[in-house]
């Protein structure tokens, strides 16, 4: 198990990884976590530890992000897409949230 300090790093990883542009998924592949919710899991933690200024930064470029998303998935009765847009309104609320 890896200790502390290794999960701090490694979630700070995960941040930078993520305000590069990198999906949950291509996240999760680089860092060999389980599975994108667990490198979702990372990020947060690590923009939890982050200062006031940087957090507040990157929450914006993340909200945008995900808004951007969000307006190009409109679901049109396609069940995979509406899954898709319920996906991206649980990260933006978990993030309003934390």
């Amino acid at each position: 198990m890896a200790d502390s300090t290794d999960t701090v790093e490694r979630d700070r990883q995960a941040l930078d990884l993520r305000v590069m542009g990198r999906s949950f998924s291509a996240i999760a592949r680089a860092l060999e976590f389980p599975g994108a919710v667990d490198a979702n899991d990372a990020f947060n933690r690590a923009l939890r530890r982050c200062p006031d200024r940087e957090r507040k930064t990157i929450v914006a470029q993340e909200l945008k992000r995900l808004d951007a998303l969000a307006s190009a998935e409109q679901p049109d009765g396609d069940e995979k897409k509406a899954q898709r847009a319920r996906a991206i309104k649980g990260l933006r609320d978990r993030l309003l949230r934390d």
